[in-house]
């Protein structure tokens, strides 16, 4: 006894495909987005705050096919018009997948921008940073080995390096 009534012309667009694992997310599935006004504005304050230079951080969460992917692009697809850089790394849930493979996912995109920029931000960070990407000794072959250290701490030394880089890639845009 209830249903819906849908008035207006529904229109279809095919998607766009796109290569998830190395190109930022441009273009959105269609060109409607309806709902998620509120975590859509939340994260448009967000950054607004971030563009004005206070760094911030959300988390988007929630059962597999509520449209969290959607979201995120159609949020990419914003700060990108807004002029901010858009890297994207994605997990694989298949097994075989390198470990931090997001981070290497976004870092190598981030890295063959080609801006000298980059390159002098990641300098510093190269020795710990190659470990994850060893095609980094390419543009620094000057990198000496890193002492050995416990899994942990290495774990630590690797994040901190990629957090650093990110600050000082971030301070010269």
């Amino acid at each position: 006894r209830s249903g819906y009534r849908f008035i207006g012309d529904a229109v279809s667009e095919p998607e766009t495909p796109t290569d998830s694992d190395r190109q930022p997310v441009a273009a959105s599935r269609s060109k409607t987005f309806v709902g998620r006004q509120a975590e859509m504005a939340s994260l448009s304050a967000g950054l607004s705050q971030t563009l004005n230079g206070a760094p911030q951080t959300f988390l988007l969460m929630g059962d597999a096919g509520m449209g969290k992917t959607r979201m995120i692009e159609e949020f990419a697809r914003h700060a990108a018009l807004r002029g901010a850089s858009v890297l994207v790394g994605r997990c694989r849930e298949e097994e075989g997948a390198p470990a931090f493979w997001p981070w290497i996912q976004i870092l190598r995109t981030h890295i063959e921008s080609g801006r000298q920029e980059t390159l002098s931000s990641m300098e510093p960070h190269a020795a710990v940073i190659s470990q994850m990407l060893p095609e980094l000794r390419k543009q620094f072959p000057t990198i000496a080995p890193l002492p050995d250290v416990e899994a942990e701490q290495a774990r630590f030394r690797l994040l901190d390096a990629i957090t650093r880089f990110f600050q000082a890639s971030a301070k010269q845009k």
